[in-house]
């Protein structure tokens, strides 16, 4: 069990990162000449910490922190107030609808915003689960379509590895009753074993 003490010297690295724009690693297809690149103006709710995934990895132990401590919240809830809008979530689902977006953070940050919005809906908070369940939707199909497609599973031991993608995935799907992905699970144990 995470300690209260740990708690809140998670929650004030997470709340440093999540706020922090530079440095980034901006891994972005460009698609013509005078794209903007600023993290804050291409991800408006995941511009902070050093790329998009741990920006979005620093939000769930923040919501992980709130859940289990929730005198927390005074620090944390006006942080997630201000990133989990569905202005900045429209803009991050966007920007996965774009020609940059098609196979960006795949699987890793995929699975990251999957199991984000798993917390979410633990901690019960309707207005930050609701913003952020389109762009939890779509990713949700894409994992599945992704995995589902998958000829062998990827084992590299980086953020390309399925085995992992597929636990948050599936932590997601329970949680959030997700339709997306039913067959996961059974694939990835028929990837794994061979059978």
């Amino acid at each position: 069990m995470l300690s209260a003490d740990l708690a809140v010297r998670f929650a004030r690295v997470a709340l440093a990162n999540v706020e922090r724009e530079y440095p980034r690693h901006v891994l972005h297809l460009l698609t013509r000449a005078g794209e903007e690149l600023a993290p804050r103006k291409l991800h408006p709710a995941f511009y902070g910490s050093y790329d998009w995934h741990s920006a979005v990895h620093m939000h769930w132990t923040l919501a992980r922190v709130l859940r289990l401590y929730p005198a927390q919240s005074k620090d944390i809830t006006p942080v997630l107030d201000r990133h989990f809008t569905p202005e900045a979530l429209g803009a991050e689902l966007a920007y996965f609808n774009a020609a940059a977006g098609r196979t960006f953070e795949r699987p890793y940050g995929w699975a990251w915003l999957l199991e984000l919005q798993a917390e979410l809906l633990r901690l019960g908070s309707e207005k930050w689960s609701g913003a952020l369940q389109p762009l939890a939707t779509e990713l949700a199909r894409r994992m599945a379509r992704f995995v589902g497609g998958a000829p062998y599973p990827i084992r590299a031991g980086g953020h390309g590895n399925t085995a992992f993608a597929c636990l948050l995935s599936l932590d997601y799907s329970r949680t959030a009753k997700d339709k997306a992905l039913p067959g996961l699970l059974a694939h990835c144990q028929r990837q794994g074993t061979g059978k």
